[in-house]
């Protein structure tokens, strides 16, 4: 999926502007979850599909090799939204310790990310902000990724 426009208008009438491609990479297969859960430093298994966590790939020194947002789509597939990391290093290094783990690491081009500062409606008020509404196409995939990025003020992140 892309965006090509600078602003998008949203349902409540705020404007979302454009912040250039984001790196993503998916991770996809039966031993996805389990790859994901050896590699990175967070606990994956209390994410439910639709939900998110920031999570950090370490190295044996325990050196910070990325930090990005990890989403699970569905038990066999994760998105990893890379804010500074290149998805095709990401993905290359990673493939490296698959060994004969049966899953697939491919960097995502073409994604436009845009941001603005309110909450996202698409989540609800009473949304919690690890959760991310997926729109999906007709084929299942998914098209659009709303994320609530919230701290001290209000912040929508839409890919």
């Amino acid at each position: 999926m892309s965006i090509k426009q600078n602003t998008i208008e949203t349902p409540v009438g705020a404007t979302l502007q454009a912040l250039g491609m984001a790196g993503m990479a998916r991770l996809s297969g039966r031993d996805a979850m389990a790859f994901a859960q050896g590699q990175f430093a967070n606990d994956l298994r209390p994410l439910g599909d639709g939900q998110w966590h920031w999570n950090l790939w370490l190295s044996p020194k325990g050196r910070v090799l990325a930090l990005f947002a990890l989403l699970r789509l569905d038990a066999r597939e994760w998105l990893a939204i890379l804010p500074d990391a290149s998805p095709e290093w990401f993905a290359q290094e990673l493939l490296r310790f698959r060994f004969r783990s049966k899953l697939e690491i491919v960097p995502l081009e073409g994604i436009f990310a845009h941001g603005g500062f309110f909450a996202p409606a698409e989540l609800g008020s009473d949304a919690q902000r690890e959760h991310a509404a997926i729109e999906r196409g007709d084929d299942g995939q998914w098209r659009r990724i709303v994320f609530d990025l919230s701290g001290a003020s209000p912040r929508t992140l839409v890919m």
